[in-house]
């Protein structure tokens, strides 16, 4: 913009020293004052030639400033782009680990109900085995035929359970 101003000034000098120039011409002599004037405007006509030309090195300036101001702008965007980029990937690489870790929680948990749930099952089996031993200890041992017959399923159902507690504690029948 400030350089607009000196080239403005720069035309209206001109244009006031061309009036001035052809009335000082015209009163020379006046019967070839019309072939003066019409030759005169050859001269205005390289005045705004130059003009324009002027314009145009003003214009291709001011776009290679721009230019340059553009390509900064785009460096700066690249540079923020791939910045983003890394961000993106570290969040990337940050939700898969936490992914992973939720996954091993969750293994972990469902190995702890099971275990949990065996222990109860072991547990249930256990006291189950000592009200059977009870109640074999309760019978006595009068040697009888009655006796035996009634004993007799109490010791099969005890050596059931002796088998099925040992079964489930042996680690090797664990599964997980």
């Amino acid at each position: 913009m400030n350089r607009l101003f000196p080239l403005a000034f720069g035309i209206f000098l001109t244009w006031a020293a061309y009036g001035v120039a052809m009335k000082h011409i015209a009163s020379l002599n006046s019967t070839t004052w019309p072939g003066t004037f019409g030759d005169s405007f050859g001269a205005l006509n390289t005045l705004f030639t130059g003009l324009a030309f002027s314009g145009l090195i003003v214009s291709l300036s001011t776009q290679r400033k721009e230019l340059t101001l553009q390509r900064e702008e785009l460096t700066h965007q690249r540079h923020a782009l791939e910045e983003q980029g890394r961000q993106l990937a570290s969040q990337a690489e940050s939700m898969k680990r936490s992914a992973e870790a939720q996954e091993r929680t969750a293994v972990a948990q469902e190995r702890a109900a099971l275990a949990q749930t065996h222990g109860a099952l072991i547990a249930a089996k256990s006291e189950d085995l000592r009200a059977t031993i009870s109640a074999i200890e309760a019978m006595g041992d009068s040697g009888d035929h009655k006796w035996l017959a009634r004993r007799a399923p109490l010791q099969t159902k005890r050596d059931q359970l002796i088998a099925q507690i040992s079964e489930m504690t042996d680690p090797t029948n664990w599964k997980g």
